[in-house]
């Protein structure tokens, strides 16, 4: 299967961008810096699917928690969008409806086994999350899977 090859280098394109979200809560707190994601050996999980894509993200996640309530959630995805995938490092802001990548995300054409860097993708600035496409839902799942290991349940408001 071709998500072997992205351990540990999963992802998400930029170019799946929306407006900003209608906040119901304003978040004070800057990001805190992500952190080193732990390899337990799990195979990736198929997070959500479109047209476009299927989209995994690695078992292993982790995720700060602000003290006004927002998490920040790092994460390695994988987009299969058929005759090629990417795959990179991302940091959610969960609140803010943000993302960001955390290095350069890779290209991988026609089941090649190296990836080619996406050096047209900013590191480190912030993006807006796309709700309505697979990786924004991975992503939501990737929020509302970090809220339940905080022991509560993530609100999405419109």
């Amino acid at each position: 299967m071709f998500i072997h090859r992205f351990v540990p280098a999963i992802a998400g394109l930029s170019v799946l961008l929306s407006t900003v979200p209608v906040q119901a809560q304003t978040y004070q707190y800057d990001a805190p810096p992500p952190r080193v994601i732990n390899e337990s050996g799990n195979e990736p999980e198929r997070l959500a699917a479109d047209n476009q894509a299927v989209v995994y993200g690695t078992w292993d996640f982790n995720y700060s928690a602000t003290p006004d309530g927002n998490l920040f959630v790092t994460r390695i995805f994988a987009s299969d969008f058929g005759q090629g995938s990417a795959a990179a490092s991302i940091q959610i802001d969960c609140g803010r409806g943000f993302f960001r990548h955390v290095v350069t995300p890779l290209f991988y054409a026609n089941g090649s086994s190296s990836g080619t860097p996406m050096n047209d993708v900013a590191v480190n600035q912030w993006l807006v999350m796309d709700r309505q496409t697979s990786f924004g839902q991975a992503m939501m799942r990737s929020c509302e899977a970090a809220a339940a290991e905080e022991g509560t349940t993530w609100q999405w408001f419109n």
